[in-house]
């Protein structure tokens, strides 16, 4: 198992464009099972939960993603084997390109209003 930092806004709604079309709600603090019924394995954007390794989740990068207040941490595991890494595409200026993963499910553990109070629970759990 593997843990991911997931950013929502502050009712839990995804960030990215595509992802606010779909209605779908990150639920609150677990730990809670989520599972997207619109899987698709395929390495790219789209019918997956999005999250980003915790180590690879850094507060410059969050300020050029998010472009929204109140954004939350969710803190994921999900095994590590069924993430799908989301190769970079030309074109994107998404900071997190080649970095991003996709999994059919995994649960939120936290639930936390700063980057370092969610990685500092990851470093406590491992």
């Amino acid at each position: 198992m593997a843990l991911y930092i997931k950013f929502v806004g502050p009712n839990g709604e995804p960030t990215g464009d595509v992802a606010r079309t779909t209605g779908f709600i990150w639920p609150g603090p677990g730990p809670v099972e989520v599972v997207d019924p619109d899987w698709n394995p395929a390495p790219a954007c789209g019918r997956g939960l999005h999250a980003v390794p915790w180590r690879d989740a850094f507060p410059d990068r969050v300020a050029q993603v998010l472009k929204i207040p109140s954004v939350k941490f969710l803190v994921l595991e999900a095994d590590e084997k069924e993430a799908v890494v989301i190769p970079r595409t030309q074109g994107r200026s998404d900071p997190y390109e080649g970095k991003k993963v996709k999994m059919q499910k995994c649960r939120v553990l936290k639930e936390a209003s700063t980057l370092d109070e969610a990685k500092e629970f990851c470093r406590l759990m491992e």
